[in-house]
């Protein structure tokens, strides 16, 4: 618990500090909206959650309760103030293993002021890092998150955001089991997240 309650306020921290340095370089409201049609967005976040379901193995010994980073690259096109697409990869790490999701990226801005609430939404496919560890043999599955959030704009072309969502990740395991030589099982994982983070549009 004490590594989330640091990586929460950490993140409530450099979200302070980004707010106070947009207001510090505000810029006239009617230049915000559907400035720039093209956009990178960057993003870090923490990934807190349950891993109880691996607590019965006796394979891997892991802590019933998580808190582990994620980041995040996408390009979007603003097609409307509500409505942006485009497509993205990260990196998120479990204690399971690390997985790279590939994912089609939906966002919107609500409104058109400098400071506006805004929604995403991911849907893809995750692969594990390493497909083998000693034995043991991975496999990435299907991958979403939907989150809101709050943007502001520090610039005419860059903002500044802090979002909060849920993450659902499945992750399957193939590992040897019973008494026979060669039998193996498959161990199937749904690892859902809450995540919570920081990012930049530029």
């Amino acid at each position: 618990m004490y590594k989330l309650y640091l990586q929460i306020t950490l993140l409530l921290f450099s979200l302070q500090s980004s707010l106070l340095f947009a207001q510090e370089n505000e810029v006239p409201t009617e230049k915000y909206a559907g400035l720039k049609k093209t956009f990178i967005s960057v993003e870090i976040a923490s990934l807190t959650g349950d891993e109880s379901l691996l607590i019965n193995q006796s394979f891997n010994g892991f802590d019933a309760y998580e808190s582990t980073l994620s980041a995040r690259l996408s390009l979007q096109y603003r097609m409307a103030t509500a409505f942006s697409i485009g497509a993205g990869t990260g990196i998120d790490h479990y204690q399971l293993n690390t997985a790279i999701p590939v994912y089609l990226a939906i966002t919107g801005n609500l409104t058109k002021k400098k400071l506006s609430p805004f929604y995403q939404f991911n849907i893809g496919r995750a692969f594990p890092w390493s497909r083998d560890k000693e034995e043991f043999e991975y496999s990435g599955g299907w991958y979403w998150e939907a989150s809101v959030g709050l943007q502001s704009w520090i610039s005419e072309t860059q903002a500044i955001f802090f979002k909060i969502g849920l993450q659902s990740q499945e992750m399957s395991v193939e590992y040897p089991f019973g008494w026979t030589a060669g039998g193996r099982t498959i161990q199937e994982h749904k690892l859902e997240r809450l995540r919570a983070g920081l990012g930049f549009n530029f």
